[in-house]
């Protein structure tokens, strides 16, 4: 096979092998290529060929291909894909009953983590055909359908290939590709020189456009049915994107959360802020810009602010560099996703299409990451600083002590020490660009700014602990060695290590547990290890 491939490659670098004349027949055949592949052949055949028979011979079988081979091939991989996504769907249902019922809902959706509780709300926002709360067995099927609808028939993996069936007999063979770069070759050669680009002077070009102006009509077809679906869903609607100029260059971010931590609460004490800075870059077309974020976010603005026509985000985040005319607040999530709603491709398609019906399918652009730290705007790359993302090593454990790597050698540390070394090493492996201080008076937001008394992860641990307020007695175990009523927030929203945080607390120290937001953590007598104050704390999951 592979000798026949460079035999193949070879006869397009020598030159043609067919007539320069091009037949009627040959000219409907050669009506099928996309642009993209005509262009290239008439240009760099050899980069086509090679790349059209990798293809070819991947599909291939017996050095033919077919309709036929790549649907039974599609229709293999759609039956294992189907199988795969109902199962996946049907785990909601806790009876067997092949029904998801509003109280199976209820009962479940506290206990599920966060991307299968998004997935679920999702179902239920966009498949509760009826509104009765439940979920039915033909609207979970109706979810799998859509889910699978992605491997339809429409986008034969393979089925690209075809447009180089020349005799449209429905088989392709590895010389038919050779013919077809032929011909769009010799059509090239025979155009007067400098018209390369005249569509008169060629006839394979006039039947592509021609071909192409008849796959336009059925795009906008689709397109039309597309918008009416969507309507009628209300999605649009709900989302009420404020208008774009024609000139502005539409994007969307979406991250599970910023790269440093705020000194501003925008979502209440008891939630972790993070923030994500963007540097705008110097340019002439304005930027529109979608910008989600599933925990409490602080989108920063810097640099050339002036181009920004409009940022879109969601309630529970809020900007930072901006006036306030510039910032719209989405009503509904669906409109402004975060990474877990854009987990299933079906969501994706959604908001997708969304975007397309509400900006006339103006080209856009996104980013979609688990956290977003520094980075210029509109072209996504980050900022990086040395400073800013030297980390400290992580400590050394051997036999149940801790060490630190000192010219060569091991150093144990002392208990603090150690406490203090994990905590900074996860500081700045998951908040690399630091603590972030906002002025809350240049915050657009809906809802309150509040300044942390306690920074919230592990910069407030870290402050904590230089103020003596705790105190490392091992890597992972703190104690709380006097009064205190506020702990650092966000670690059992969007913690680091996505766990509940537990503390000792010295046999001295009373603590009142509802004060601040002291009941949100969980802790344990220094000396008896039992739960102070009948905290739960053996619901928790251990730090090790």
């Amino acid at each position: 096979m592979h000798r026949l491939f460079w035999i193949l490659v070879f006869s397009v670098l020598s030159g043609p092998t067919v007539a320069d004349q091009i037949s009627g027949d040959q000219q409907r055949g050669l009506a099928k290529l996309d642009n993209g592949s005509v262009m290239q052949a008439r240009t760099n055949p050899a980069t086509l060929v090679k790349r059209t028979l990798n293809a070819f011979f991947s599909f291939a079988v017996n050095d033919v291909l077919t309709r036929d081979i790549l649907e039974q091939r599609h229709r293999a991989e759609v039956l294992r894909r189907r199988a795969h996504v109902r199962s996946a769907l049907f785990r909601f249902d806790l009876d067997g009953d092949h029904l998801v019922s509003a109280a199976e809902i209820t009962q479940q959706e506290p206990a599920l983590n966060p991307r299968d509780r998004a997935e679920l709300v999702w179902l239920r926002y966009a498949f509760d055909a009826n509104k009765d709360g439940n979920l039915s067995q033909s609207e979970l099927m109706a979810a799998v359908d859509a889910e699978v609808g992605q491997l339809n028939i429409a986008r034969l993996p393979g089925s690209q290939l075809l447009q180089f069936d020349l005799n449209d007999d429905g088989t392709l063979t590895a010389e038919e590709i050779i013919s077809v770069v032929d011909l769009l070759r010799s059509d090239a050669k025979g155009e007067p020189k400098g018209k390369s680009n005249d569509a008169k002077k060629s006839k394979v070009l006039t039947a592509v456009q021609k071909e192409r102006a008849r796959r336009r009509a059925e795009y906008d077809a689709q397109f039309e049915a597309k918008r009416v679906a969507l309507a009628e869903a209300g999605l649009p609607e709900i989302c009420g994107y404020p208008a774009k100029s024609e000139e502005a260059s539409l994007h969307w971010l979406s991250a599970l959360r910023g790269g440093a931590i705020s000194t501003i609460a925008i979502d209440g004490l008891h939630q972790g802020t993070t923030v994500v800075r963007l540097h705008v870059e110097k340019g002439e077309q304005p930027l529109y810009l979608i910008a989600g974020a599933q925990t409490p976010v602080i989108w920063q603005f810097t640099g050339a602010v002036d181009r920004i026509e409009r940022v879109i985000t969601r309630k529970g985040n809020a900007v930072s560099g901006l006036d306030g005319k510039q910032v719209h607040f989405a009503p509904s999530g669906v409109c402004v996703p975060g990474p877990s709603d854009l987990g299933q491709a079906v969501a994706q398609r959604t908001f997708r299409s969304t975007l397309e019906v509400a900006f006339d399918r103006q080209r856009f652009d996104g980013k979609t990451s688990e956290w977003m730290g520094s980075r210029t705007f509109p072209s996504h790359e980050r900022i990086i600083r040395k400073d800013q993302l030297d980390t400290v090593d992580k400590p050394i454990r051997r036999n149940g002590k801790v060490y630190e790597l000192v010219d060569g050698t091991l150093r144990e540390l002392e208990n603090h020490e150690a406490a203090r070394r994990q905590v900074q090493y996860q500081f700045n492996r998951d908040y690399p660009y630091g603590v972030v201080d906002i002025d809350p008076e240049k915050l657009v937001l809906q809802g309150k700014a509040q300044v942390y008394s306690v920074l919230p992860l592990e910069a407030g641990l870290l402050q904590l602990l230089d103020q003596g307020v705790l105190r490392g007695d091992a890597v992972n175990v703190l104690v709380i060695t006097r009064p205190v009523e506020m702990l650092p927030s966000g670690f059992r929203t969007n913690g680091a290590d996505g766990k509940g945080r537990r503390f000792n607390v010295d046999p001295e120290v009373t603590l009142d547990i509802e004060a601040g937001n002291l009941s949100d953590y969980n802790y344990e007598n220094l000396e008896t290890g039992r739960c102070v104050d009948g905290v739960p704390c053996e619901m928790m999951p251990s730090l090790e």
